[in-house]
């Protein structure tokens, strides 16, 4: 794999203003919206509790998480079908060069682009969570005021080390392997529209839908979104809801089984067709 085809596909991404635009909303944008508000609120109420916290971090987790994974979603489908839709794939399967390169260069070429944007976006509302945290819980209130008490309730302080690592990593390996599926499926489809038009729609409802059906039994294990969910860091509150339906994957084995399958599965058929494709 050469290393100027993997800068020439990162290039190709950073030089998509659309995408840049979008990707950066979708992250850095999410990720400070939904500390800023909350801590906007609170200096209109100041009963109200701490944007920061070990709360805060859950939400800025869940929400890079969740829309960036969308944001994935785009960068994946650039990655797999730009050369396409320019008509670049041909010309360079016509100099000799290996299809096989041509799709291997995808991947780390999207890691190149998406790696650092996620890291930035985190990094950034991480820091905004530390900043709105706070510092100096109080002790516990004998005799106040329901608000107050509430709001106390609510403070839970300084979040530790690890936990703003856990939901790091748990960003990264959400969107991260959102991305390969991408790029591997919308490989093989050919199209970033149709790719887009169903990973979008099973993520947000078919697989949450389709993992409440008691019906389909240890099916609903094989759905992504299952495993993320899994995988995905306590809050202050226990795991609680989330946003993939009903909670099925109970074994963290069979989790990581079903990431790594859907990745080798996608990457694998995106690799042959691109090896067979016409031009």
């Amino acid at each position: 794999m050469s290393v100027r085809l993997i800068r020439a596909e990162a290039l190709k991404l950073r030089k998509s203003r659309g995408l840049v635009i979008a990707t950066v909303l979708m992250t850095l944008g999410i990720g400070a919206l939904v500390i800023l508000i909350p801590e906007f609120y609170r200096l209109a109420h100041p009963t109200a509790a701490f944007a920061g916290g070990a709360r805060g971090l859950q939400r800025i987790g869940i929400a890079v998480g969740f829309i960036g994974s969308i944001a994935a979603m785009l960068v994946g489908t650039a990655a797999g079908t730009g050369d396409l839709s320019t008509g670049i794939f041909r010309d360079m399967v016509a100099t000799g060069k290996s299809r096989a390169a041509l799709f291997g260069a995808r991947v780390p070429g999207a890691l190149i682009y998406w790696l650092p944007l996620v890291t930035f976006a985190y990094l950034v509302s991480a820091l905004l969570d530390l900043a709105f945290s706070d510092h100096h819980p109080p002790a516990p209130v004998r005799s106040a005021s329901l608000p107050v008490a509430v709001a106390r309730l609510f403070n839970q302080g300084v979040p530790a080390i690890h936990q703003y690592v856990d939901w790091y990593l748990w960003i990264l390996l959400y969107t991260v392997f959102v991305l390969l599926v991408s790029i591997g499926l919308s490989s093989l489809l050919g199209s970033r529209a149709i790719t887009l038009g169903i990973l979008i729609p099973f993520q947000l409802f078919v697989a949450p839908v389709l993992s409440g059906i008691t019906q389909l039994g240890a099916v609903r294990e094989a759905f992504y979104p299952q495993s993320i969910a899994l995988i995905e860091p306590l809050g202050p509150g226990g795991r609680g809801q989330h946003s993939f339906g009903v909670l099925v994957t109970s074994s963290l084995t069979v989790a990581w089984l079903v990431l790594a399958a859907w990745v080798v599965v996608a990457l694998a058929v995106g690799l042959w067709k691109t090896s067979t494709r016409d031009v």
